[in-house]
């Protein structure tokens, strides 16, 4: 990973001066390949996870599904509650997380995630965690808006061009009048 630095053939702005601490991690223009923006990004999700962990209740069940006796005997399905006020968000993430994750927060407050697909109830739980963790980070950012724009003088052309084309193709085929 590299250190983020001005864009190639850009004059220096003030995102560029900036420490790159990330207080808004998102802001960053080489997402992908900043360690600080990794490093931000990954210290955020191990404060969710510990978050989790700390605060989510986990409740086994017997699973449906592929196990043979196996699954008529063990509870193996996990369901993992975390309270929305547990996790740290600020208060405008936790709106988002809110209304984005709004068919798995119970009447109290709580993200639910149910996993069943692994044969094992620790598998489950893992899975469970690593799920409300992504879930969370996916609903608490910010979407970028999206930026109307125009086609192009020439793509218009073309399209133009093309229905010309196809019209004439079309009437060619059509019966030829009798000028009588």
């Amino acid at each position: 990973m590299r250190q983020c630095g001005p864009r190639p053939g850009r004059p220096i702005s003030l995102h560029d001066l900036v420490s790159h601490a990330h207080i808004v991690a998102q802001s960053c223009w080489r997402r992908k390949r900043c360690a600080a923006y990794a490093a931000a990004m990954g210290d955020r999700e191990e404060r969710i996870r510990a978050a989790v962990r700390a605060e989510g209740a986990f409740s086994a069940s017997r699973s449906s599904g592929p196990g043979g006796q196996h699954v008529n005997t063990s509870a193996t399905r996990v369901e993992l509650r975390v309270p929305v006020e547990a996790l740290p968000l600020s208060n405008a993430e936790r709106e988002r997380v809110r209304a984005k994750l709004g068919g798995r927060i119970t009447a109290s407050d709580e993200v639910r995630v149910a996993i069943g697909t692994e044969r094992s109830q620790l598998l489950n739980r893992r899975r469970a965690e690593d799920v409300i963790v992504e879930l969370v980070l996916d609903a608490s950012r910010t979407e970028r808006p999206r930026r109307p724009t125009k086609p192009t003088s020439a793509a218009v052309a073309r399209r133009r061009a093309a229905k010309q084309k196809r019209s004439r193709l079309k009437a060619d085929r059509s019966r030829p009048v009798d000028p009588d």
